[in-house]
């Protein structure tokens, strides 16, 4: 049951953050020796040191029970579970995403599924299984319906899947922010939104695909409008860059699109775009007796797995920490 105290909850979670593995700490795992090492390292750092792992290659059990812990205890002492759930949606979608994709093939898996969401996986599958949506938000049932509907009328494609519930994932979250009149959440979720259409407007160009598509693919909550992708669309790439550079997001639109165009891969930009989206958090994570800093710590956990789970992966492929190193410079930015 959520905390009542704003003081009690930033508390526990400034005697946690001390824990958290800063960038030194991740390359000095990443320069161990083998794959070994490096989880000898790991666990050494108190990472997942109570789960028993023994072999290099099941790394990511250290990993599912490090956030596992840390979704309960946000759980357990957050005041505003409404506040915290919002960024627990992205996997609440990601679950659906999974579900719906095993129901179109008739396969039965739960490998990629991920803890960290609002809705039981159970209620979710159980939705889908049924086609009845009326106890999972309204934003996914009615994807969910939609997907149904396209199913009876001729088959329906992974992209689908993924495009419209993105689309009712941001539908939902423009919703949260709304309600919850939090500032933070209202920049960091614009932001995201903005960005990811950034993103979707330069893959869509580079696989040729229609404007009508591109602009379907498109999720709401930002301020960039719909329009003017459209009117972009058919111009060369540089020239949208200044247009798409409103408020913060200049460096990362004309860095990533730069990058894109000599190198035809959009990594850079995702790479600039997470930076920018750590430094909304950052700028509000040390606020005193907010929800701010409890979702930083959430947020950081989970960058936290991301630079374990690229570290590891390396050191079991081989392949050359230098590499590994700058997508680590993006990371902890």
């Amino acid at each position: 049951m959520p905390q009542g105290s704003y003081a009690y909850a930033v508390a526990r979670i400034r005697a946690l953050e001390g824990k958290l593995l800063d960038k030194q700490k991740v390359y000095r795992i990443l320069e161990s020796g083998s794959a070994d090492e490096a989880l000898k390292s790991l666990l050494e750092n108190g990472y997942g040191a109570a789960e028993t792992v023994n072999n290099a290659g099941d790394y990511d059990l250290l990993i599912k029970r490090e956030l596992r812990e840390a979704y309960e205890l946000i759980d357990k002492i957050t005041p505003d579970k409404s506040l915290t759930d919002i960024f627990g949606l992205k996997y609440d979608y990601h679950n659906a995403k999974v579900l719906k994709k095993n129901d179109l093939l008739g396969i039965e898996s739960t490998e990629l599924l991920i803890d960290g969401g609002s809705i039981n996986v159970d209620t979710i599958q159980e939705a889908i299984a049924e086609k009845i949506y009326a106890y999972i938000p309204k934003p996914m049932g009615k994807a969910l319906a939609k997907l149904d509907s396209i199913g009876l009328s001729g088959g329906v494609n992974p992209q689908q899947v993924d495009v419209l519930l993105d689309k009712a994932m941001f539908e939902q979250i423009a919703t949260e922010k709304k309600n919850s009149k939090n500032v933070f959440i209202n920049e960091y979720f614009t932001t995201k939104a903005d960005l990811t259409n950034i993103e979707t407007f330069v893959r869509a160009k580079a696989i040729g695909v229609s404007k009508m598509d591109m602009e379907n693919m498109l999720v709401g909550g930002g301020e960039i409008t719909s329009r003017t992708y459209a009117q972009l669309y058919e111009q060369p790439l540089e020239n949208a860059v200044q247009p798409l550079s409103i408020k913060e997001y200049g460096e990362v639109v004309a860095n990533g699109i730069a990058s894109f165009v000599n190198t035809k891969s959009i990594a850079v930009y995702e790479k600039l775009m997470e930076e920018l989206l750590q430094k909304i958090v950052g700028k509000y994570r040390y606020s005193a007796f907010t929800i701010e800093p409890i979702i930083g710590y959430m947020l950081a956990k989970e960058q936290e797995a991301r630079a374990i789970r690229l570290v590891m992966t390396a050191k079991i492929n081989n392949i050359d920490p230098v590499v590994v190193q700058e997508r680590l410079s993006g990371l902890y930015a």
